[in-house]
């Protein structure tokens, strides 16, 4: 239960993401990145995507920021304070000051993940879907 509802509020924080987008729009130097890095138009490109922006970063960006830094958090911490402040780094380490608020929030949404199931997978589960929703919506819809 608590993995379908985070599921469902990462995908609602996805087209949250998409409406901050009309008011706070990325930087021309951010979009051309990110078009430089996808593979849109190649054969396999949308498979490639999804591994290299969706299934990497979701893997290894949770066992970092949750399995590692918001476990050492919680020797000295409370939860919460430990959520709060590895969510805080992980919006931070995106390097976005546009998007810092949506990555804070989805730092939050990972962790309380991680908190209530003791479970890792399940923020990977929920951050892969996000990543995947965003590289869906690039191939889709456009930049």
């Amino acid at each position: 239960k608590i993995i379908l509802i985070s599921l469902f509020a990462a995908l609602v924080l996805n087209a949250v993401e998409q409406v901050w987008h009309l008011w706070f729009p990325l930087p021309d130097a951010y979009t051309h990145e990110l078009e430089l890095m996808m593979h849109l138009g190649q054969h396999l490109g949308l498979f490639i995507d999804l591994f290299v922006i969706a299934l990497v970063p979701a893997v290894a960006e949770e066992f970092f920021f949750r399995g590692f830094l918001q476990s050492i958090l919680l020797k000295s911490a409370k939860p919460r304070t430990a959520i709060l402040a590895s969510s805080l780094i992980f919006g931070l380490y995106h390097l976005n000051p546009v998007l810092l608020p949506f990555y804070f929030v989805l730092g939050l949404l990972f962790g309380w993940l991680v908190h209530k199931t003791q479970n890792i997978w399940a923020a990977v589960l929920a951050h892969l879907i996000v990543n995947g929703f965003g590289v869906g919506m690039i191939y889709w819809v456009g930049m």
